[in-house]
C-alpha cells in the first residue's frame, strides 16, 4: 500500500459482559489487509466480575504491540468507554467495534482508501450482514444519499439504518470537534452522536457489506421507563433539530418512537408498564390489529413464559434457513 494511504488507524473495541466474543472481533482486526492499525481494548467490567477475569484472561494471550488494554476502575458505561478510547487513540482515522460484532478482512483498507479520495467527507459507512451467530438474519445496505442535507431526518426516523455502532469510521480531528461521545445517554449514544455530527460534517458511502452484527437472541433493553426517560431526553436536548420537521412529519416521528418504545416492553414488561405503553402510543395514532392481538398474548402468563414470547420465537424461526442460504448466495458472504 503506498504511503499516500498509510495513515495509522485506532480502532477502538468496547467490552462489557462480552468476553464469549471479543477474541473474534480482536482477531478479525489483526487480520486486516490493512496493518497500520492500534486496536484499543477498553473493559468496562467492573473490577471483580467474572467477566473482567475472563476478558483479562483472554488479553494475556496476545503479545502483539498494536493493542492497548484499559481497564475502568467500575463500570461506567458505552459513551464513557468509547471517550477512554479516544483519548488514547494515536490514528489519524478512528473506528468502533463492538465486542460481539466483527469486521471483514478487507474492511478498513476500503475505508482508509475512500476517505483518503474524499478530502471533504469525515466519515465513512458501509453495509452490514446481521447474523445469530447459525443464520444471516438480514442485510443493511449502504446508505447511498447518505450525503444529501435531509440525512438527520432519515437517521431520526430510521435509527438502524446504519446496522450497527461498528459502522462508525471517522477522521479523528472531526470526533474531537464535537467532544466525542456524551456520556449522559447509558442508551441511544450511537444516534445522539451522529445527529450532532451530521450538524456540520459529511460522510460517504462504500458499496460493499464489510461488517458482520452477530445479534443476540437475549433482549437487553433497558425497562420501559428507564428507555422512555432517556428518549425523553433525547427530544429536549435535539429541539431544534426536531423543530425542523412539519407538523406531520414530526408526528410520524413520535408515532414511530412509541411505536417501538411499545415493542420494547411485550413479552417482559408488567401489565402497568403494557398499557402504558398502549397508551402512550394512542395519542398520535390507534392501534393496529397485529398490536392488539400481541398486547393480549403478552399480558397472558408469566412474563418469561407468555404467549407473545413463544409466538415471537417461531415466527422469528419459520423460514430462516432457506433465507439465510438465499442471503449468502446474493450477497457472497460467509459468517463462519
Amino acid at each position: 500500500m503506498s504511503n499516500s494511504t498509510n495513515k495509522k488507524v485506532s480502532i477502538i473495541i468496547t467490552t462489557y459482559k462480552g468476553s464469549s466474543c471479543i477474541r473474534r472481533a480482536i482477531d478479525s482486526l489483526l487480520n486486516q489487509t490493512y496493518s497500520n492499525i492500534e486496536v484499543i481494548i477498553v473493559d468496562d467490567n467492573p473490577p471483580s466480575s467474572i467477566e473482567r477475569n475472563n476478558t483479562q484472561k483472554i488479553m494475556d494471550e496476545y503479545q502483539d504491540e498494536r493493542i492497548k488494554y484499559i481497564k475502568h476502575k467500575k463500570n461506567l458505561n458505552g459513551a464513557a468507554a468509547r471517550n477512554s478510547g479516544l483519548k488514547v487513540a494515536t490514528g489519524y482515522f478512528v473506528g468502533f467495534l463492538d465486542d460481539d460484532d466483527y469486521y471483514l478482512p478487507t474492511k478498513i483498507e476500503m475505508c482508509v482508501k475512500t476517505l483518503i479520495k474524499s478530502p471533504n467527507h469525515d466519515a465513512v459507512f458501509c453495509g452490514v450482514v446481521i447474523t445469530d451467530n447459525i443464520h444471516i438474519l438480514k442485510v443493511v445496505e449502504s446508505e447511498s444519499n447518505i450525503d444529501d442535507s435531509s440525512i438527520q431526518k432519515k437517521l431520526l426516523f430510521n435509527v438502524n439504518m446504519f446496522g450497527t455502532g461498528s459502522n462508525l469510521f471517522l477522521r479523528k480531528s472531526s470526533v474531537d470537534k464535537i467532544g466525542g461521545f456524551d456520556v449522559s445517554y447509558y442508551r441511544l449514544q450511537d444516534l445522539e452522536f451522529l445527529v450532532r455530527f451530521f450538524e456540520n460534517h459529511r460522510a460517504c458511502y462504500i458499496n460493499e457489506f464489510l461488517i458482520v452484527k452477530a445479534r443476540s437472541s437475549t433482549n437487553n433493553l433497558p425497562q420501559y421507563n428507564k428507555l422512555l426517560s432517556i428518549k425523553q431526553k433525547f427530544y429536549k436536548d435535539f429541539t431544534i433539530t426536531l423543530s425542523k420537521f412539519t407538523k406531520d412529519e414530526l408526528n410520524n416521528f413520535y408515532t414511530n418512537e412509541y411505536a417501538r418504545l411499545l415493542q420494547s416492553c411485550l413479552g417482559k414488561e408488567s401489565l402497568d408498564t403494557i398499557l402504558k405503553a398502549k397508551q402512550d402510543l394512542e395519542k398520535y395514532r390507534k392501534l393496529t390489529i397485529k398490536e392488539k392481538i400481541f398486547i393480549l398474548l403478552s399480558i397472558i402468563g408469566k412474563p418469561q413464559y407468555n404467549l407473545y414470547t413463544l409466538l415471537r420465537y417461531l415466527l422469528s424461526s419459520v423460514g430462516k434457513p432457506m433465507k439465510s442460504f438465499i442471503l449468502k448466495s446474493k450477497y457472497k458472504v460467509n459468517i463462519n
